[in-house]
């Protein structure tokens, strides 16, 4: 399965409300930005993703570049979503179960 826009929008979503207090305190949000590049990664991803799967990931690096970004650090770049996403589908192989 491709992941789905709204699959991402609601990862991002989650990641928000979880990392509220940091958000407040950012002169911007990750948003579409953000949106973007999780998108290109899970189309070139080789391996089908469930929707749940695509939600915990999309929220889980949601929570980290908001953090990232209140504490002045580095941004994750393309290669760092790719390396966790690859751990996260290894570790969370449940996901994969239909």
């Amino acid at each position: 399965m491709i992941a789905q826009v709204s699959d991402i929008e609601k990862g991002i979503q989650a990641g928000t409300r979880r990392a509220q207090a940091e958000i407040d305190t950012l002169l911007e949000s990750p948003g579409e930005n953000l949106r973007n590049q999780i998108l290109e990664l899970f189309r070139s991803w080789p391996s089908d993703l469930s929707s749940r799967f695509v939600i915990f990931y999309s929220e889980m690096v949601t929570v980290a570049t908001i953090a990232r970004m209140h504490y002045n650090d580095i941004s994750l770049a393309d290669e760092d979503l790719r390396s966790f996403l690859g751990h996260s589908e290894q570790f969370f192989n449940s996901f994969k179960h239909k």
